[in-house]
């Protein structure tokens, strides 16, 4: 089993479950422990979830990919989420916006960058147990 994972989707709601289901996939194929994998889940759940409601608004669908590498010592994953959109700041929408939030509240460490190809929301989990 490739100890990194490479997919591509639209970015349309109903597909950030599929992408969530092959991210799961994999990390079970690769042994990664259960224990860790909803974190990991959930984090790229929001960061997709981003791509699909800020990325191309008022634009047609475009893609977005997750890209998930095994890491050793320690063990952990490595994950970039990627847009070929436009950056969107935040708005105050009440209630909203804590996506960004919460994946740093899960990961050991995440950073947001955008330049005119796109944004990249790169991340990295905590060590497996």
């Amino acid at each position: 089993m490739s100890e990194q994972l490479h997919v591509a989707a639209d970015a349309e709601p109903h597909l950030v479950g599929v992408v969530r289901f092959a991210v799961s996939t994999w990390l079970s194929a690769v042994r990664w422990p259960a224990s860790a994998a909803d974190e990991l889940l959930f984090a790229i759940g929001e960061a997709a979830s981003n791509c699909v409601e800020h990325a191309y608004r008022g634009l047609e669908v475009g893609r977005m990919t997750v890209d998930v590498t095994a890491v050793d010592e320690p063990r952990a994953m490595h994950v970039v989420v990627t847009d070929f959109g436009r950056w969107r700041p935040q708005r105050p929408d009440a209630g909203r916006g804590n996506g960004l939030i919460l994946i740093n509240g899960l990961m050991a460490w995440s950073r947001v960058e955008t330049d005119d190809a796109g944004t990249r929301v790169r991340m990295r989990s905590n060590p497996a147990p």
